[in-house]
């Protein structure tokens, strides 16, 4: 260990806001580090209200009528998760999947992008 300057110390996932010290130990006696503070953000924002805020306005994305899970504001008969499941336009009527149908196997082209990543303090 002579002339490290660096550790990695992996953890579980945490939950809660926590804090950690090191100890470093060699035949010439031991050490303590400075403890460090662990702050844990949980908002984390599902794929699914990402997306939301990204399709419609502020007005349609506060009344579940038009932008819930459930809802289909073009009326072309899929609901809103399944327009983000198979990435089509919830607001544009007619951008329906295309199913294929061949033997014992259904096939459903799936569009959709994962949304982009976010940013978590930790």
């Amino acid at each position: 260990m002579l002339g490290a300057n660096s550790f990695t110390f992996t953890t579980a996932s945490l939950t809660t806001t926590t804090s950690y010290w090191m100890r470093a130990s060699n035949v010439a006696g031991s050490a303590n580090s400075n403890t460090a503070t662990v702050t844990v953000n949980s908002s984390v924002v599902p794929p699914y209200d990402f997306w939301k805020a990204a399709i419609f306005t502020t007005a349609e994305a506060a009344d579940p009528l038009i932008s819930g899970p459930t809802a289909d504001p073009d009326g072309d008969g899929v609901s809103n998760q399944n327009e983000f499941i198979y990435g089509t336009a919830p607001k544009v009527p007619g951008t329906v999947p295309n199913a294929a149908v061949s033997f014992q196997e259904i096939k459903f082209p799936l569009i959709s992008q994962p949304p982009p990543q976010q940013e978590r303090a930790i």
